[in-house]
């Protein structure tokens, strides 16, 4: 129960420290407010000066009705084309590289067949192949392709019906009150009709903002120092040789340094639903599901925790703790994603960012705000959050142990 009793000190030590929770809470949210409103424009919609993208279109279905549809009417309509560049391209490979190369939002390939497998109530597949490293703009792209093939499988489906009623030798009027259950019934047709596959990104979103982006983000960044101010405490006590006097109540090191990692978790944990809470209540952002957010915070708080007793062990003083802590968290939040998106920066930053927490805890908070993913689509991210979390900690409950004994 020992180390329990120094976690709990601890937190209540940051719960006091009035300075401590004004920087940890009170600066995040400000922060958040000022590039969340400053920035808000460029999120929500794009320009003819400041277009959201280049969507890329490869049509197989050259010269097919429905194909000719979506392209003209709704891709080069004023009202999209005026927020993204549109390209008509001929090479797949070519498309796919300049995805790849992050030149271009989106890929959408259009099949040989499209126009008239919808003619033919048959299955079609459109293919969305978005940028690995923009997750907000294709979600957009399959929206609108979705739209036009709701509407065209209605009108197409309504307008076979009414032909079989006014071409066929029933005109009882009984018969033309039951057009509309036959329509209902071939619900199923419309289903296949709109058979998409995404390459990346769920068929379900919700509106991307700057203010829930940075919602995220500030919370994802003051949580490292949140981590990083428990790991100087360890510090200052053995500096203060609180330790030594610890050490007649019989506890042992390992259990001293554990029951501080307990307070600098629960520190962190508190922190984050704070923040959470706060900027939902006062910035009206929407987190997304409640319960993936809370298990995906608690992942979250771990891998912050063992990076902040980490930094801890290699500092050399809690004075060096928090220099040397300060430069590290900056230096991961501006490559993390928690400065500007990930998707923003060029090929050699997105990869650096894959070694950053920022990165993989950023990107599951907004994919769970903005994509609706569920805890249990976000395996990747808490299996790199687990290992930021599990090797930091393990080195430094090592390296503590050995400084704290002697």
């Amino acid at each position: 129960m020992k180390p329990l009793y120094i976690g709990l000190k601890d937190i209540i030590i940051l719960v006091r420290d009035k300075k401590s929770l004004s920087s940890l809470i009170t600066a995040p949210l400000i922060l958040t407010f000022i590039l969340g409103f400053s920035l808000n424009a460029l999120w929500a919609q794009g320009n003819a000066n400041n277009p959201l993208g280049t969507l890329l279109i490869l049509d197989n279905d050259q010269g097919g009705t429905f194909s000719q549809l979506l392209i003209n009417e709704v891709f080069f309509s004023d009202e999209f084309s005026s927020r993204f560049v549109v390209e008509i391209i001929e090479d797949k490979a070519t498309g796919k590289e300049l995805v790849k190369r992050g030149k271009a939002v989106a890929l959408l390939q259009i099949p040989h067949s499209f126009s008239q497998d919808i003619l033919a109530g048959n299955p079609t597949t459109i293919e969305i192949l978005g940028d690995s490293g923009n997750e907000f703009v294709p979600p957009v792209i399959l929206n609108v392709t979705e739209i036009f093939i709701d509407e065209v499988s209605v009108r197409f489906l309504a307008s076979d019906e009414i032909q079989r009623f006014l071409t066929g030798d029933e005109k009882d009027l009984e018969l033309i009150n039951t057009f509309f259950d036959k329509l209902e019934k071939k619900e199923k047709s419309i289903e296949i009709a709109k058979d998409l596959r995404f390459a990346r990104t769920p068929d379900t979103t919700n509106s991307v903002s700057a203010m829930g982006y940075y919602s995220a983000a500030m919370a994802v960044m003051y949580l490292l120092f949140n981590a990083n101010l428990g790991g100087k405490r360890i510090l200052e006590e053995n500096e203060q040789r609180t330790w030594q006097r610890l050490k007649t109540t019989g506890i042992t090191s390992l259990k001293f340094i554990f029951g501080k990692t307990i307070g600098i978790y629960f520190s962190a944990l508190l922190q984050i639903t704070v923040l959470i809470l706060a900027t939902s209540l006062v910035y009206g952002v929407k987190w997304g599901n409640p319960l993936s957010v809370f298990l995906f915070a608690l992942i979250v708080a771990f891998a912050a925790s063992g990076l902040g007793i980490f930094i801890a062990a290699l500092a050399t003083s809690s004075t060096s703790a928090d220099n040397l802590g300060t430069f590290i968290i900056l230096i991961m939040s501006a490559i993390g994603g928690s400065m500007w998106p990930v998707y923003g920066m060029p090929p050699f930053m997105k990869f650096l960012s894959n070694f950053t927490f920022n990165h993989w805890a950023l990107d599951g908070f907004t994919k769970i705000m903005f994509l609706n993913f569920h805890i249990n689509d976000l395996t990747t991210n808490i299996f790199y959050l687990f290992l930021i979390g599990v090797i930091p900690l393990t080195i430094a409950i090592i390296t503590l142990n050995k400084r704290v004994v002697s």
